[in-house]
């Protein structure tokens, strides 16, 4: 692989919602170990997740670095509230480097942070909603003969390839949007080589919304053709 000083895994993943299972984990983990590279592993979606397991790093990996926050799991975006967990030799570095930058989270913050672990029974309610909105626009999008996805275990994202509608991922989009008030990301917002084949759909709406451009997009399709 050459010179790598570190890796960034995220599982799982924005914009596949993709997870790596436990063999893939541990083969990365062991790897990295064995030949110095640390990992930093972004878990904010950490238990949004259905059919499959998300695995963290902690107790696998030595040199591993965790990402997480209240903004995925516990819907507190914008609230700004995360953690680190690190090895040893590596907390004063980081107390310095944060100190720079942000000094520390704002009160409020904080004690919205503590109260929302009093809010488990609406997180878990909030997560079979998105597993009835992703299996919602799976059947919608084999309608419009969008098939091939990335494994969708978790987040709430959908990555469609639609090669076989376009090359323009951002002029699908457009025409998307413009026609049918609905919006999605092309990929080349996440992947500048390959990305014009490939959008990416987000289901964190309530179901009458994902319904509704359901509707709107098979109703496109059929006028696009």
């Amino acid at each position: 692989l050459g010179n790598i000083n570190g890796i960034i895994l995220a599982s799982p993943s924005n914009p596949t919602g993709s997870i790596f299972d436990e063999k893939e984990l541990n083969e990365i983990c062991k790897y990295c170990d064995n030949n110095n590279i640390r990992i930093l592993s972004d878990e904010i979606y950490h238990g949004i997740t259905y059919e499959k397991k998300a695995l963290s790093i902690a107790g696998i990996s030595k040199n591993g670095i965790i990402l997480n926050g209240f903004s995925k799991y516990f819907c507190m975006t914008g609230w700004r509230v995360g953690w680190l967990v690190v090895p040893d030799e590596l907390i004063k570095p980081i107390e310095k480097l944060s100190q720079n930058l942000f000094i520390s989270t704002n009160s409020l913050s904080q004690m919205a942070a503590i109260y929302s672990f009093d809010s488990e029974h609406e997180v878990k309610e909030t997560i079979k909603k998105y597993k009835i909105n992703r299996d919602i626009l799976i059947d919608s999008l084999k309608l419009m003969g969008i098939e091939n996805i990335a494994p969708c275990d978790g987040a709430f994202y959908i990555y469609a390839d639609i090669s076989h509608l376009t090359k323009n991922s951002t002029l699908f989009c457009k025409d998307l949007l413009h026609r049918a008030g609905v919006a999605i990301t092309p990929g080349v917002d996440f992947d500048r080589i390959n990305g014009k084949s490939f959008v990416r759909f987000s289901y964190s709406s309530d179901e009458y919304q994902i319904l509704e451009a359901s509707k709107r997009m098979i109703k496109w399709f059929k006028e696009r053709k």
